[in-house]
């Protein structure tokens, strides 16, 4: 019996996912390592690579390379990395490559909620900077003016 040769863009795309992580990961001294790779099909058929991150401080440093982590988009249908916070207990980011899902995940740890990260996110959203102006403190000032 023959065994099936593994896909190259399954092998190409986890050898990307790895190197960018430990890229990442070695250029700020963070010892948080990737799990064996599983390979799975989303319900649609598209393939998927998932991994879990370990180690010490493994869900901020997940968090730090979702947020600050550039990997270059090269083929059509490419996505930039996000947050995927769907399945419950867990922390995931997930991009595509190449036609590929790629998630790298952390469980959440116990205590640790989601919340504040949102809550930190919408406070920095709903305050505009210097630069931008108020529309409704403009509006108001017309309707005075006049």
């Amino acid at each position: 019996m023959t065994t099936p040769s593994p896909d190259p863009t399954l092998t190409a795309v986890r050898i990307q996912a790895c190197e960018a992580w430990q890229v990442f990961t070695r250029s700020r001294s963070l010892p948080a390592t990737l799990t064996d790779w599983t390979t799975t099909k989303t319900p649609d058929g598209t393939p998927a690579l998932t991994a879990m991150a370990t180690g010490p401080d493994a869900e901020q440093v997940l968090r730090a390379f979702t947020a600050d982590f550039h990997i270059r988009l090269t083929h059509s249908g490419d996505t930039r990395q996000c947050f995927d916070f769907s399945v419950p207990g867990r922390t995931a980011c997930v991009r595509r490559s190449r036609g590929v899902w790629v998630q790298l995940w952390v469980p959440d740890s116990p205590g640790v909620a989601v919340a504040p990260v949102q809550a930190a996110r919408r406070r920095v959203l709903a305050r505009p900077g210097a630069r931008l102006p108020f529309t409704r403190n403009r509006r108001a000032k017309e309707a005075h003016t006049a």
